[in-house]
C-alpha cells in the first residue's frame, strides 16, 4: 500500500514538475484549449437542448394542423347522429360519440354568406384619428397607414372594407400562376409565411426597402392567423398591390382559409378589432384570400409556391383552375372528404401545392404528420421540375431555425419570414434576393423587440424556450393520459407503478408518436428512482386526479382533448360572432343539416335541442353550455 501511495505521489509530483517547465506563453496556449474544449462541449449541449425544444414545438403544430382536417370529419358523424336524435333528450345528445365530419364545409357556403352592411351604408365619424385611405393608393396614403400601425391605431372599417373590394376586384384579373421577372430591376425578394408578426415585415422593409416597381416582392402566402397583427399586416400587402399591381405578387397559402382562420385566430382578430361589422370584413377577407394566386413564375425558370409539389403536379393544369370554386380549400368540390377527393382533380392540383412538403428521400407519400398534402423526394423534385421546364422551386410553410433551408441538390429551397415563431429566441426570420442569373443572397433576422431578453444569456434563454415547449408537450400528455396509463400498465405487471425507461419511452411514441427524444426528455416529464426506473404516475399526477377511475374522468379527458375541434364548430354555428348561439342561428344549422341530409327536422325538435342546451335558460346557448351538451365518450 506504502508503495501504491508513494508511486502515486511521485506521478503527482512528475506531473507539477512537467507543467513547470513549460513556458508562461506555453500554459496560457494549454489554458486556451482547454477554455475553448469546455465551451465548445458546453455550446454542443445548448444546441442538443434547443433541438430537442424545436422537434417538440414542431411536432405539436403539424399535430394541431392534423386535427383541423380531422375536422371534416366530426361533423359528418354528428349528421348522422342528428338523424337518431329527432325527439331525443338530453342525455342522448351527452351519448354522442367522438368520431368527428364533413358537413362544416359544405354548410360553409352558407355560413359565410354576409347580409350585414356595405361599404357605401358604413361612414368614418368625425371623431376617428386614424389614418384616412384614398384610392387610388398613393405612396404617402401607404406610409401613414403604416406609421398608424405601429402606433397600435385601427383604420376604420369602411377603409378596410374598401380595400378589400378593390384589392379583390384586381385579383380576379390574375391567373393562378403569376409571372415575375428579375430583367428589369435586377432582382427579386420572395418573403416566407409571416403569420400576423408585423415587427418582422417592418424589419424586412428596414433591411430592404419598401417595395416598388424598382424593388419588387413576392410574399409566399400565410401571411395571416396565429400572429396578433394579420389584419395589419394582410392590410399592409393588399395595398402594397394596388400601389406597385405589376411589382408586388402575393400567393396564397394554406392559411389564407376560412376554417383555418377560424381555428388559428384570424377570425377572433378581426372580430376583436371590428365587433359592429366584423361578419362582414370576414366575409370580405374570405373572398380575397379565394382569389390569390397560388403560384408565381419567375423568368419562367423558377417556382414559387407556399407548400409544394406532388408527383401528379402541373403548371398548365393548374392555371386552368377556377380557383374561387372552393369556398375552403380543406374540402374538395361537392362535400366530399380530403380523404375522397382525388376524383377532383382541381382540387388535388391546388391542395397539393399548399399543404405539400419535401423530404430527403426519395419517392412520394401522404403527408401523414399535417394530415394533408404530400411528402416529396428528391426523385419526385426532379421529375415535376423537368416535366415543367423549371429549375428550381421556392417554398415556404415550414419554420426553420435559420429562417431558411436548402435541399433536393439545391432544387428546393424553404424561406419562412417570421422570426421567434414557437417562443421568442426559437428561429430566425429570413427573405431571399435573386439575380437574373439566379444568384442567391439570404439575409437573416431576429426581432429583438422584447423587453430584457437580450439581457439573458444563451442558457437562459435556452431554459425559457424549454420551459415553454415542456409546458405545451405536457398538455399534450394530459389529453392522452387514459391511454398511456394504459400502455404503461401492460408493462407493468407487478402493479409496482415503475417501468424501465425503454418501456416508458416505447409507451410514450407508441401512444402520442411524436417521434420525439423520449430519451432526454424522461427527466423533464417524469421521475427516475433510485433503482433507474420510471414512475410513471408522476408524469400524470399533475393533470389528473389521482383516482382515474373516477367517474366522467375519462369525459373529460376527451372533451379536453377535442376543446378546439368543438370551439369551431360554435364558431361556425355562431355566425354574428357574438359568442352566443341564438334560436334563430340554431335553427339556421338545422336547416343546413336538413339541405345536407334531406332529413326534416320537425320545429319542436329544433327546439327541444336547443331548450335541451340552454342550462341557464337565458335564450342564449354559451360554449360552456355547448361543450356539455356534446360530452363525448369512447365507444
Amino acid at each position: 500500500m506504502g508503495c501504491g501511495a508513494q508511486g502515486g505521489t511521485i506521478k503527482m509530483v512528475s506531473h507539477h514538475v512537467t507543467v513547470s517547465k513549460l513556458s508562461k506563453s506555453e500554459r496560457s496556449i494549454r489554458a486556451a484549449i482547454l477554455i475553448q474544449q469546455w465551451y465548445r462541449r458546453y455550446v454542443a449541449r445548448m444546441e442538443t437542448r434547443r433541438r430537442c425544444v424545436w422537434s417538440i414545438f414542431q411536432k405539436l403544430e403539424y399535430i394541431s394542423e392534423q386535427d383541423q382536417l380531422k375536422l371534416q370529419s366530426f361533423f359528418g358523424n354528428m349528421l348522422v347522429h342528428y338523424k337518431s336524435l329527432q325527439g331525443t333528450n338530453r342525455r342522448s345528445l351527452q351519448s354522442m360519440d367522438g368520431k368527428v365530419i364533413h358537413v362544416i364545409h359544405t354548410c360553409l357556403t352558407l355560413l359565410t354568406e354576409d347580409d350585414g352592411p356595405h361599404l357605401d351604408t358604413v361612414k368614418v365619424p368625425d371623431d376617428y384619428d386614424g389614418p384616412h385611405v384614398q384610392l387610388p393608393m398613393t405612396l404617402k396614403g401607404l406610409q401613414t397607414m403604416i406609421v398608424s400601425f405601429k402606433q397600435a391605431k385601427i383604420l376604420h372599417d369602411h377603409y378596410v372594407m374598401l380595400i378589400l373590394t378593390k384589392v379583390c376586384k384586381l385579383l380576379q384579373s390574375l391567373p393562378n400562376i403569376t409571372k415575375a421577372t428579375t430583367h428589369i430591376s435586377q432582382q427579386i425578394t420572395i418573403c416566407g409565411d409571416l403569420h400576423g408578426n408585423l415587427d418582422d415585415l417592418l424589419i424586412i422593409f428596414h433591411k430592404n426597402g419598401l417595395p416598388d416597381n424598382d424593388n419588387p416582392y413576392i410574399f409566399n402566402g400565410d401571411f395571416v392567423d396565429r400572429g396578433s397583427y394579420s389584419v395589419e399586416v394582410a392590410l399592409i400587402l393588399f395595398s402594397l398591390l394596388l400601389l406597385y399591381p405589376s411589382a408586388i405578387f402575393i400567393n396564397r397559402g394554406n392559411h389564407e382559409d376560412y376554417i383555418m382562420n377560424i381555428r388559428y385566430g384570424f377570425v377572433d382578430e378581426v372580430t376583436m378589432k371590428y365587433p359592429d361589422n366584423g361578419h362582414t370584413i370576414i366575409s370580405l377577407f374570405n373572398e380575397v384570400f379565394r382569389w390569390l394566386p397560388v403560384a408565381c413564375l419567375i423568368d419562367g425558370k423558377v417556382l414559387v409556391v407556399h407548400g409544394g409539389i406532388s408527383p401528379s403536379t402541373d403548371l398548365k393544369h393548374l392555371n386552368t383552375i377556377n380557383r374561387n370554386k372552393y369556398k375552403s380549400l380543406l374540402q374538395p368540390q361537392g362535400g366530399s372528404s380530403i380523404a375522397t377527393g382525388d376524383s377532383d382533380k382541381d382540387w388535388r392540383q391546388l391542395f397539393d401545392v399548399l399543404w405539400s412538403d419535401p423530404v430527403p428521400t426519395n419517392g412520394s407519400k401522404p403527408n401523414t404528420m399535417r394530415g394533408g398534402g404530400v411528402y416529396f423526394g428528391p426523385d419526385i423534385t426532379d421529375k415535376v421540375l423537368d416535366r415543367n421546364n423549371i429549375s428550381l422551386l421556392v417554398r415556404s410553410h415550414e419554420c426553420k431555425d435559420e429562417g431558411y433551408e436548402v435541399t433536393h441538390n439545391n432544387k428546393v429551397i424553404t424561406i419562412f419570414s417570421s422570426s421567434n415563431y414557437y417562443q421568442h429566441g426559437s428561429n430566425k426570420g429570413a427573405y431571399l434576393k435573386m439575380t437574373p442569373n439566379r444568384e442567391l443572397h439570404f439575409v437573416q433576422f431576429l426581432n429583438t423587440n422584447k423587453d430584457g431578453h437580450l439581457k439573458l444569456s444563451l442558457r437562459h434563454r435556452i431554459s425559457v424556450i424549454e420551459s415553454s415547449a415542456i409546458k405545451e408537450l405536457r398538455k399534450h400528455i394530459n389529453s392522452n393520459r387514459t391511454n398511456l396509463l394504459n400502455q404503461f400498465q401492460q408493462y407493468d405487471t407487478t402493479q409496482s407503478g415503475t417501468i424501465t425507461v425503454c418501456q416508458w419511452v416505447d409507451s410514450m411514441e407508441t401512444v402520442l408518436q411524436l417521434g420525439l427524444p423520449w430519451h432526454t426528455l424522461k427527466h423533464q416529464l417524469t421521475q427516475i428512482n433510485k433503482d433507474g426506473r420510471v414512475v410513471y404516475s408522476t408524469g400524470l399526477d399533475e393533470f389528473c386526479v389521482k383516482d382515474k377511475l373516477k367517474a366522467g374522468a375519462k369525459i373529460t379527458e376527451t372533451l379536453y382533448r377535442n376543446r378546439t375541434t368543438i370551439e369551431t364548430i360554435f364558431k361556425l354555428i355562431d355566425q354574428d360572432n357574438s359568442g352566443y348561439i341564438s334560436m334563430s342561428e340554431f335553427e339556421s344549422c338545422c336547416q343546413l343539416l336538413e339541405q345536407v341530409t334531406g332529413t326534416h327536422f320537425p320545429p319542436e325538435t329544433v327546439k327541444n335541442m336547443a331548450v335541451a342546451m340552454d342550462i341557464n335558460h337565458d335564450g342564449l346557448i354559451c360554449f360552456n353550455e355547448f361543450l356539455e351538451s356534446f360530452r363525448l365518450c369512447d365507444t
